[in-house]
């Protein structure tokens, strides 16, 4: 996180022009090197099209996580009475049982949970035709440990959400402090290991609703190693606030040049003139050599963000009291949906740009490019 560690030399250090000016635009967490960009940018294209920027300032209320209350999921919980009714060794159940009930187990961890749970389930599966081929075993125990597994299946959605929505690794990867990404991010950024291990979760919630408790139970070896990415690498909030200051700017660089278009023409007759010139070059000094490559990054380490999110929400449902907050950082197909309003964006600063751009006859093509 940025620290504002040159502020008090601002004053002292003023006289020298443009290091004051860089001191003032990137010292401090308020004025990332970013956003200092992108407001060098959206600044330029206003002054060359003498339009005014009418825009608020970038928007700062980052959502914050529901409480724990909030998101925590109540599950069904069934250990009581189990040693009474799996008595037959051929369970192999007792042991997992018994370490679950023990003073450690009361206090596991959601992930531990988790893996508890679908381990349970896949051996109590297996176990049940063996059971009702023993002529021993009555015919009350049978359907008990059908009914347990009945609500075993269905409760595992909700182990899934709450090892992955309620515990320490998502409140950092969506803590409030978290700051954008920086310009210049790439593959070797340690967030591409917390998507790396979001994707891992989205892949065992596909096995999960497929009931491939095989391959489950294999990709749960490594679930501890993937929520310590998850701890160690925030993604969320980092991801949301580099998408949502992008969507600011491109939106209110889009307000000023819909606004100059609409206020009279900047070329006439498809001829470009000096001014135009200007524009152009504003276009690819600022947007397209700097902006432009920020933003293709963001969107593709972005793009990993709700796919993942996507997918796992495909077998878990949050809880209705967090479905606004979750429409607006885990989804995609809503309109609240962070990354839609992104796209949107995104979409709208193109169209002011190749309109301007059209007027003047200064679109790249194979002779000017």
């Amino acid at each position: 996180m940025r620290q504002c560690l040159l502020s008090n030399l601002a004053n002292t250090l003023c006289n020298m022009g443009s290091i004051c000016i860089f001191i003032l635009l990137t010292g401090c967490d308020n004025h990332p090197e970013e956003q200092a960009v992108m407001q060098t940018y959206q600044e330029r294209v206003a002054n060359v099209l003498d339009q005014p920027i009418a825009s608020p300032p970038p928007q700062t209320n980052f959502p914050a996580l529901p409480a724990l209350r909030e998101r925590l999921q109540p599950t069904i919980d069934l250990r009581e009475g189990l040693l009474d009714i799996l008595e037959l060794s051929e369970c192999n159940l007792i042991p997992l049982i018994a370490k679950r009930n023990s003073s450690l187990g009361k206090v596991s961890s959601p992930s531990q949970i988790l893996i508890y749970e679908i381990t349970f389930y896949q051996r109590l599966i297996e176990c049940v035709p063996i059971l009702e081929k023993n002529p021993d075993t009555k015919p009350e125990t049978i359907a008990r440990l059908h009914h347990i597994a009945h609500v075993k299946l269905q409760e595992q959605p909700k182990y899934l959400w709450n090892a992955l929505y309620t515990g320490q690794e998502i409140d950092e990867s969506l803590a409030l402090n978290q700051a954008t990404l920086p310009l210049g991010v790439n593959n070797e950024h340690p967030i591409q290991n917390a998507l790396t291990s979001w994707e891992y979760f989205a892949q065992l919630s596909q096995m999960l609703k497929q009931q491939d408790y095989s391959r489950a139970n294999q990709m749960l070896t490594d679930i501890e190693k993937h929520m310590e990415d998850l701890y160690k690498n925030p993604a969320g909030t980092p991801l949301l606030r580099s998408l949502m200051l992008l969507t600011h700017y491109l939106n209110t660089t889009a307000d000023v040049i819909e606004a100059r278009l609409q206020r009279r023409p900047l070329c006439f007759n498809e001829m470009s003139n000096p001014k135009a010139d200007i524009l152009k070059t504003v276009f690819t000094r600022f947007y397209a050599t700097t902006i432009q490559p920020y933003m293709a990054t963001v969107h593709r380490l972005s793009e990993q963000w709700f796919s993942a999110h996507t997918k796992i929400r495909e077998f878990v449902s949050p809880p209705a009291s967090t479905r606004l907050y979750d429409a607006k950082v885990f989804t995609r197909a809503t309109d609240i949906s962070l990354w839609n309003q992104y796209i949107n964006a995104r979409n709208r600063h193109t169209q002011a740009w190749q309109h301007i751009l059209s007027q003047c006859n200064l679109m790249p093509n194979a002779n000017n490019r």
